[in-house]
């Protein structure tokens, strides 16, 4: 089972402190399933997000650092393991942060890896 919808665990994704999400992943298409509530205080409500590739479209992320994340999706889904990368955001007030992002392989959903992802703002 890659989620149950039964009230513990929801309760223990939405309090985790950091960022966190739940991706389908393809070498086609990166989905978010599922967002935690420190994803959406974090990156704000109201990102964009690309219909093709699942994640954040331009200005938000370079597209040195789109490659970098979707490279890094291709290796946890891979060798069905844990990657990290870390890149840069520009938030609404086109201020620049830098975020290290860990991926963790969960399993299979057919053909598409299910991907957990944390993410922690580098100070």
């Amino acid at each position: 089972m890659i989620w149950s919808g039964e009230p513990r665990s929801e309760l223990i994704f939405n309090t985790l402190e950091e960022p966190a999400a739940v991706y389908e992943y393809t070498p086609e298409r990166l989905r978010i399933l599922r967002v935690n509530a420190s994803f959406s205080s974090f990156f704000g409500v109201n990102f964009c997000i690309d219909r093709q590739s699942g994640i954040m479209e331009q200005p938000s992320i370079a597209d040195e650092d789109v490659s970098l994340i979707l490279e890094t999706f291709r290796k946890a889904a891979d060798h069905k393991a844990a990657a990290s990368c870390n890149y840069c955001i520009e938030n609404i007030d086109r201020q620049r942060r830098r975020i290290r992002m860990a991926l963790h392989f969960w399993g299979m959903n057919g053909i598409a890896s299910i991907i957990f992802a944390q993410f922690f703002p580098e100070q």
